[in-house]
């Protein structure tokens, strides 16, 4: 077991608990040492991940996020001011618009922290089902709300969407001065700033260009909305500064707390032990969404990966205290407060099964700071590890054009392209993408067909559950977190769950450029009744067009990759539909 601390307050411990991998960890430190991983990361060098000339000229403008920090300390104050006119006008609510980056960071921000008193509730929206775009409008007053449109490139089509129908809203109440209850985040000279300035918005924030969206938490991606419900962005700092200090001094890669973790991570991958099983603690649980992007978008690429696990049911005392039953494709990590620590018992047991076991012990809730900027240095230790450019998504344009092309079959209600053929079930279809389909034969029933696909799943792969509904709809959670855990437990193996289409700019990287050991099942539902859905203004395509346009383009994408692919189309958004399903994966898989 490996303790590691700073001189500085850095109230955060690793804690490496890593069996017989131990000598593979420090042996990949040696070579992080030796080839200067520290200084030559601060210099910017992309040897360090790749010889080619694409990656020479793109890494140097991608890690911006590496002195971010220093820079955006001395903003807190304006950031403060600005947070403090938003209260003072009374704006209730503010309401984040989108995607990635630009949304996960935040979700976990407002779920770690909530609103301090007197400071507006934050909501974030971050899908295309017409229903949680209804839902956000009806839980809103569009006078008292400020909108924030966040788009890296500025052209991000579910933000753009988004701020159509809500400007539409917000124009009916405040007329010409609508602008005034919007503002943008985006890089300079993009379409969102030029938007913005059309429109009239109250302010646009100019986050540096040479950032991507996965590290941009640090930056005024995630420090507008932090600033904006009273997150005490000084007492932040002060952890972010203290894991700074430790992590980005030259030639001290063993005493260095990111790049400790970075290696544990990088040599486990390198062993077979590519599935980072994430466990958090009371008020830490979203942690992990913010975690997954930024793992499985950097190093899922080129046939290799990290596969990171988030929100894996936790196995009851008795049943951690028989050692649970995990594949040996697995590490554990553990991220807890001091003070919480209600998984203890499932961590001790892992650990003393032999499993390898990375535990993060926080003082208080702000040490998220520090933990934020010790998993993006992680991260590029671990791209660097695996021999991959941990800043560039090559794989996440397919699906995006692949569902551009169903989206323009589909405009103005024309359902060309958008019936489900496969084999009906209690309220709902399954078919399967066409190369899986070919792979699996001709089934004449349900039974047969799930049986075939569970045919293709293997040992050391994961399953991904990939649901297009609406995020809060609580109706939905308990089939599919049944459908999750059946899939796990028969298929034994790692799964994953990711609504649509917010994992498409998150572990949708990882799903075609990674690894192919890997089978996925997208849920979606038909299209409603008019009155459920939600129009794009100005658009022919309709939310749900926009919606099910994007689970069909990944679908797709993933089949022409290889991967094994299911599609469940529901009749309505019902919970009975998919406990019907779970029902036929029990008896088949």
């Amino acid at each position: 077991m490996i303790e590691t601390g700073s001189q500085r307050p850095v109230n955060a411990r690793l804690i490496l608990s890593l069996g017989d991998l131990r000598g593979s960890y420090e042996l990949l430190l040696d070579e992080l040492e030796g080839k200067g991983f520290s200084r030559r990361l601060r210099e910017k060098d992309p040897l360090l991940w790749s010889d080619t000339s694409e990656a020479a000229e793109l890494i140097p403008n991608a890690l911006g996020w590496y002195d971010v920090p220093a820079e955006m300390q001395a903003e807190i104050g304006e950031l403060e001011a600005f947070a403090s006119e938003i209260k003072d006008a009374g704006f209730t609510r503010v309401v984040l618009l989108g995607m990635g980056g630009s949304s996960l960071a935040p979700i976990v921000l407002s779920e770690t922290f909530g609103s301090a008193e007197g400071y507006p509730e934050l909501i974030i929206l971050d899908s295309t089902d017409p229903a949680a775009i209804k839902r956000v409008a009806a839980e809103i007053d569009p006078a008292k709300s400020l909108f924030i449109v966040a788009s890296k490139s500025g052209t991000t089509v579910e933000p753009l969407s988004f701020f159509e129908y809500f400007y539409n809203i917000v124009s009916k109440v405040k007329g010409r001065d609508a602008g005034r209850n919007f503002i943008g985040i985006t890089d300079p000279g993009s379409y969102l700033e030029g938007l913005s300035k059309e429109k009239g918005f109250r302010r646009v924030f100019l986050n540096r260009a040479d950032i991507g969206g996965r590290y941009s938490v640090l930056s005024y991606f995630g420090l507008v909305p932090a600033a904006l419900i009273g997150i005490d962005l000084e007492r932040l700092f002060s952890s972010v500064a203290s894991m700074v200090e430790a992590s980005t001094k030259d030639g001290a890669e063993r005493e260095n707390p990111a790049v400790q973790l970075g290696a544990a991570l990088g040599a486990l991958a390198l062993k077979g032990r590519d599935k980072v099983t994430f466990i958090g603690s009371e008020g830490l649980e979203s942690f992990g969404l913010w975690i997954e992007q930024l793992i499985a978008e950097s190093t899922g690429k080129e046939g290799k990966g990290i596969v990171p696990v988030t929100g894996e049911a936790v196995p009851g005392p008795q049943e951690a205290a028989a050692a649970p039953a995990y594949g040996e494709d697995r590490v554990f990590v553990y991220t807890y407060l001091k003070s919480a620590q209600s998984a203890r018992f499932l961590v001790d047991a892992l650990r003393d099964a032999g499993e390898p076991v990375i535990e993060i012990e926080l003082g208080d809730k702000y040490d998220l700071g520090g933990e934020f900027y010790r998993w993006e240095v992680a991260t590029a230790v671990a791209g660097a590890a695996l021999g991959i450019n941990p800043f560039d998504q090559p794989n996440v344009e397919e699906a995006k054009l692949l569902a551009k092309a169903c989206l323009e079959k589909m405009g103005g209600g024309n359902d060309e392209g958008a019936k489900a053929e496969g084999l009906p079930g209690k309220g709902f279809t399954l078919s399967f993408g066409a190369e899986t389909g070919k792979k699996i034969g001709r089934p004449d029933d349900i039974g047969a067909a799930i049986r075939g696909f569970s045919g293709l799943i293997g040992g050391g792969f994961y399953v991904g559950v990939l649901p297009y509904f609406d995020p809060s709809d609580k109706m939905l959670e308990g089939p599919l977190t049944c459908i999750r855990e059946v899939v796990g437990r028969r298929c034994a193996v790692a799964t994953q769950f990711g609504y649509g289409p917010r994992y498409l700019h998150s572990t949708g990287q990882l799903h075609k450029g990674g690894g192919g050991k890997a089978a996925f099942i997208i849920i979606t539902h038909a299209r409603g009744a008019k009155s459920d859905d939600a129009e794009v203004p100005g658009k022919p395509y309709s939310f749900w067009d926009l919606e099910f346009s994007q689970a069909m383009g990944d679908m797709a994408a993933l089949d022409a990759k290889g991967r094994a692919v299911m599609h469940i189309e529901l009749a309505g958004v019902k919970a009975s539909s998919l406990k019907e399903f779970c029902k036929l994966l029990e008896t088949n898989l």
